[in-house]
């Protein structure tokens, strides 16, 4: 499960960055704007990370490596 394995390097992500889930399930309203907003498909599992209001990586489902993360920060 991607989630998992975003755990094993949680405290070294939210070192670095500021950390945002959203329950997809509970909330596709806002997962919805947000891929509009961002211009990125809509995945889930996804990962998306933004710097200085611009996406600078998107993953989903088995592509989703912690170490791939902490590289993009």
């Amino acid at each position: 499960m991607a989630l998992q394995r975003v755990l094993t390097q949680r405290e070294d992500i939210d070192s670095k960055a500021e950390v945002l889930l959203i329950d997809v399930v509970a909330n596709r309203n806002v997962s919805l704007q947000l891929a509009v907003e961002l211009d990125v498909e809509h995945t889930s599992p996804q990962v998306i990370i933004v710097k200085n209001g611009k996406v600078v990586y998107t993953s989903s489902h088995m592509n989703i490596r912690p170490t791939s993360i902490l590289s993009h920060l």
